[in-house]
């Protein structure tokens, strides 16, 4: 039965954080996230992420048809010198035909930490067109709460199950 639950909740996770990247780049040129591998490989979904949290510190545009390592390179700079993210991917490692699920994970829940974002918590076997049940605004690291995803995620749950979830 453990081991049940830890799926469902690696594919909760999964889920959320796939649904939170493509809702934050929606409408950017050329970026198409479907998954956590190919999606990231030419480096513009690493930087189409940032800048929509953070257009102050790059014009997206200027990046549109430049090189795979270049825009990799630039949102692991930007990422690391701006928003002091440490960089665990290289970009030679994302510029392959199949970049490692679980390192591109891993980042993007860096990334996700460390940014001011909402997010969207879905039910359901469908990864694009799940039931919502909330929407929970979780704040940035500087703020006294800063819980990781998966606690968002069990307090979204309970609070919409109408649980009482103080201790």
């Amino acid at each position: 039965m453990k081991n049940v639950m830890e799926d469902l909740g690696q594919t909760n996770l999964e889920r959320t954080l796939l649904n939170w990247c493509q809702i934050s780049t929606k409408g950017y040129e050329k970026v198409d996230i479907t998954n956590f591998t190919t999606s990231w490989r030419d480096g513009l979904a690493f930087n189409a992420l940032i800048h929509h949290y953070r257009p102050d510190l790059f014009t997206f545009p200027d990046l549109v048809g430049r090189s795979s390592l270049d825009n990799l390179n630039h949102a692991f700079d930007v990422a690391s010198v701006k928003l002091g993210i440490d960089k665990l991917l290289d970009a030679e490692d994302m510029n392959v035909e199949t970049p490692d699920k679980k390192s591109v994970m891993t980042y993007l829940m860096c990334l996700f930490q460390e940014l001011p974002h909402s997010v969207v918590v879905t039910r359901g076997a469908a990864p694009q067109g799940g039931r919502v049940l909330a929407e929970a605004t979780v704040s940035s690291p500087s703020s006294p709460r800063s819980d990781s995803i998966e606690a968002e995620i069990g307090i979204v749950s309970y609070r919409d199950k109408g649980l009482d979830t103080s201790e």
